[in-house]
């Protein structure tokens, strides 16, 4: 994330066995953070994590969030940030996490869920860089809740994405892009997952669908080798000096633009 105070990037690893480290820019090493005390085995299995306003967030598999401040120069956790929402799924039971920023700058949850009778154990266990041992299944719909962190700290389920755009989440930290009038590749109002609980290497889900709002799944021919995992990431524009070696006594630096 490049929301940082320094003005430098952020990364976050997240490890097996409730393992979480951070490092910015300016750092010459990575900073292992305290989890809670008394915390289960699922407690500790994390799936996701954000920094949002100097703090970070991790969302386990049971879809409770905990924190960190980042300004208070300290590795312990603050309390559980809030209860999970209530998720009424009916008949689906596997679930799976991410964290994200909505619309009003607030913390997002974006919940993936799948049918019980599709259940099945990851193979991708020892071979995908999936964090944990994980249970599969097959995606059928999403939910997302906004955390009304600085009033009343409930959940509001939200519907859309308040504009154009369309969210992107996975391995990668989240962005949105604007998803241009008319476009048959990138929708508005639809959240794409990389690395799907299916194996899929993504999955696509359409807001304005309602509760089960999966429209498409994504399998690249270029992802047969499961050592590889599927992520977004977004191009972009960076200004650089290079010689000239056309004319280097009329020019001897010239500012190019590449797009990496």
């Amino acid at each position: 994330t490049p929301a940082h105070p320094s003005g430098g990037y952020l990364a976050v690893a997240l490890f097996s066995g409730g393992l979480l480290a951070f490092t910015a820019a300016g750092d010459k090493c990575w900073t292992a953070l305290k989890n809670p005390v008394g915390t289960s085995r699922l407690d500790l299995s994390y799936m996701d994590a954000i920094v949002l306003k100097e703090k970070l967030f991790a969302v386990n598999e049971r879809g409770r969030i905990y924190s960190w401040d980042m300004s208070s120069g300290t590795t312990e956790p603050a309390a559980m940030v809030q209860a999970p929402p209530e998720i009424e799924i009916g008949r689906h039971c596997g679930r799976g996490f991410y964290l994200a920023t909505s619309s009003r700058g607030h913390l997002l949850l974006v919940c993936i869920y799948g049918d019980a009778e599709l259940l099945f154990k990851d193979t991708r266990i020892c071979s995908r860089l999936v964090f944990n041992d994980r249970w599969s299944f097959y995606e059928l719909g999403m939910s997302l809740h906004e955390l009304d962190a600085g009033g009343s700290g409930a959940w509001r389920r939200v519907t859309d994405l308040e504009g154009d755009r369309a969210l992107f989440v996975g391995a990668n930290y989240p962005f949105y892009i604007a998803a241009p009038p008319g476009s048959e590749d990138l929708k508005a109002d639809c959240v794409y997952v990389a690395d799907a609980p299916s194996g899929y290497d993504a999955g696509i889900f359409d807001l304005n669908k309602g509760e089960d709002g999966l429209v498409q799944r994504l399998a690249c021919s270029l992802m047969a080798d499961t050592l590889q995992m599927p992520m977004w990431f977004r191009p972009t524009t960076h200004p650089r000096l290079v010689k000239d070696r056309r004319c280097p006594a009329v020019e001897e630096l010239k500012r190019v633009d590449v797009t990496c």
